[in-house]
Parts: structure tokens; sequence; C-alpha cells
């Protein structure tokens, strides 16, 4: 197994273990799968004002729901982060959620989330800012091949 398949081995553990650790504050229920894809399509709409790729959306649920995935409550909580971040006003207490009619709620909530105009001009200058280090970090390595780079370093001693 070399270095790279290790991190890669690594990353999953950890992330299977985030889970885990979501999980235990997870709304438990059951959630009728109406409820929980209303609250998926709500935050969804917030992922895409946050500027995630349509391949990182979170996906629908088939059939009732026992218990909050770990990662759709690690997602929530991300959602929650970033809007504290801004500045937007985001209820959300995971905590609380019973039924479906508190999963209805909180999906409105993220709705309105999505469409405030100030939580999606904030994230529009952060997804700008990001993508404005990743390409300053892009031209720095077609700026500097990794032969050069030796020499660079080098030069500096």
């Amino acid at each position: 197994m070399d270095a790279e398949d290790k991190l890669r081995q690594m990353g999953e553990q950890m992330e299977y273990e985030m889970d885990d650790m979501a999980e235990l504050d997870a709304p438990r229920g059951p959630f009728s799968e109406r409820a929980m894809n209303a609250l998926v399509d709500a935050h969804n709409m917030v992922l895409e004002v946050m500027g995630a790729p349509k391949g990182e959306r979170y996906p629908s649920f088939e059939g009732e729901v026992d218990e909050f995935p770990g990662r759709f409550v690690r997602e929530l909580a991300m959602v929650k982060d970033a809007a504290d971040e801004v500045g937007a006003e985001l209820d959300m207490d995971l905590g609380a959620i019973a039924d479906d009619r508190d999963v209805v709620l909180l999906a409105g909530k993220l709705e309105a989330l999505a469409k405030d105009e100030e939580f999606r001009e904030a994230m529009a200058r952060e997804v700008e800012e990001d993508m404005a280090e990743d390409g300053a970090t892009m031209a720095v390595a077609v700026m500097a091949p990794e032969d050069d780079t030796d020499e660079m370093f080098m030069a500096r001693a």
C-alpha cells in the first residue's frame, strides 16, 4: 500500500468516525420520506448558493427515516456555521426535531436562507474569494515547475 492509498484510507476512517459522532446528536424519528426530501431539497438549495458542485448535493431519501444520517447532520451543521459566519439568521436546533412538522419547519428556514439576498451576496463573495485563492495557487504551480522549485529553494539558502 503506497502513501496515497494509506492517506485515502485514513480519510475514509475519519469520515466514518465523524459520521458516528454526528449520529449521536442526530434527530430520531420516524420521519416520512416526503418531509425528509423537502428538507433535502431546501438543504441542496442552500448548498447551491454556497457554491457546492452539483455532484456534492445530498441525495434524496427512499422510504421512512428513523434517524438523520451522520453525513446529513454534519452538512446541516456546516450550513448553520456558514450562516453564522456571514451574520445570516438561521434558528436551527437539530436536538429539537421530533416529528415531520419540525422537519418541514426546518426545511422552510433553509429555503428562506437560500433565498435571502444578503446570504446569497455573502456566499457569492466567499465563493469568489475561494476561487481567487485557488487561481493564485494554480498560477504559482504553473509558474514554478517542479524542476525549478528545487533550484529556487537552493538559491534562497
